[in-house]
């Protein structure tokens, strides 16, 4: 890449850039020998991606921030900014309102704020219309060093809550980039969220405790599920992940082979649009792991599970309590279990050996 060059003649200059060249970069400074003029293109970042972005989707629009539980005094920063244009930011005092905007434009967050304690959170969004987000959640807690941070290492629950009940339509793919989560961090996030159609993709292959807990619960609109790449399950991290999404009809795969306590509790109760339940492959259950987790999916008709061994406590406790009454069961060839009912495969379906 080169930032400076000199060009015999203007319409070499003109020629060059406007073709493209592809070790031309900006901003960039030419100079032109025949007439020594000097040719300079600013550079202007583009810092949009960076900080958590707020569309709005209809006029009259805007946001007010809230604290949703008790918080210490003892915290270090607790100041949270907006921006309408990615330069001039202004402090937004708790429970106090940005100014008013009209569909198609946007609003911009960061602060660097801190749970007052592990049972804490940031914050909730407090936002009474229709509108998209996009950008990057981590300006919340690393300002405008967001970019690149993939660690929510010291930050305990402090996503939890933060849209709940806010008409969210849809999330850009890359919002959540955390790869090391922590305890309940994104704990009931876009809980009863009932307009949001398209959910951001949750990257981390290592889970923490209750990470994904109630996280999109009623979220009645949501038809797809985002992928859940995950093999390193921790306790609870998917309970009721999608309780109560009516709209669910494709569920995302569960790779996981060995399980954690109540990992998957109730993780798609009352889905009532699905038919299909992932594959689940690990052969050895433990306590809990699939209680509730298809309670009340009244349409569901296809389940391959692959347990050789159901003996650990309540693991399989009403897991298909409320399945449609005719379905196929996939089940492990090398099982000698038989159990049948809300505890087992379900009464009335046919087996299949795997």
């Amino acid at each position: 890449m080169k930032y400076l060059r000199i060009f015999e003649k203007e319409s070499d200059y003109t020629q060059y850039v406007g073709g493209g060249g592809d070790d031309y970069v900006t901003p960039h400074v030419a100079l032109i020998k025949d007439n020594y003029d000097v040719k300079y293109q600013k550079y202007e970042p583009d810092y949009t991606n960076d900080y958590l972005t707020i569309e709005a989707l209809e006029d009259e629009f805007n946001v007010t921030f809230t604290k949703n539980m008790p918080r210490s005094i003892n915290i270090n920063n607790d100041t949270l900014y907006y921006s309408l244009d990615c330069n001039n930011w202004v402090e937004l005092p708790f429970n106090t309102s940005t100014p008013y905007i009209n569909a198609g434009d946007k609003i911009y967050f960061k602060g660097m704020l801190e749970n007052a304690s592990t049972n804490d959170s940031i914050g909730m969004f407090v936002i009474s219309k229709r509108f998209n987000l996009s950008g990057n959640i981590m300006s919340m807690i690393f300002g405008d060093d967001a970019q690149g941070k993939t660690d929510l290492t010291g930050y305990n629950v402090n996503f939890q809550q933060l849209f709940q009940n806010t008409p969210v339509v849809n999330v850009s793919t890359n919002f959540l980039p955390a790869t090391t989560l922590t305890e309940g961090c994104y704990n009931s996030m876009f809980y009863d969220c009932t307009s949001l159609v398209t959910a951001p993709e949750l990257p981390a292959t290592t889970l923490a405790p209750w990470c994904y807990t109630q996280m999109f619960e009623g979220c009645s609109s949501l038809v797809t599920a985002p992928e859940l790449p995950a093999t390193t399950l921790t306790e609870n991290c998917y309970g009721g992940m999608f309780y109560n999404c009516t709209s669910l009809e494709t569920a995302p795969e569960l790779p996981a082979t060995t399980l954690a306590p109540y990992c998957y509790s109730n993780m798609f109760d009352r889905c009532t649009s699905l038919t299909k339940a992932p594959e689940l492959p690990a052969t050895t259950l433990v306590e809990s792991c699939y209680s509730g987790v298809f309670y009340g999916c009244t349409l569901l008709n296809y389940i391959t599970m692959l347990a050789t061994d159901i003996s650990a406590n309540s693991c399989l406790i009403d897991w298909v309590s409320g399945v449609s009454s005719t379905g196929t069961f996939v089940k492990n060839a090398a099982a000698t279990w038989n159990v049948t009912g809300v505890t087992g495969i379900p009464s009335g379906w046919t087996i299949q050996l795997q």
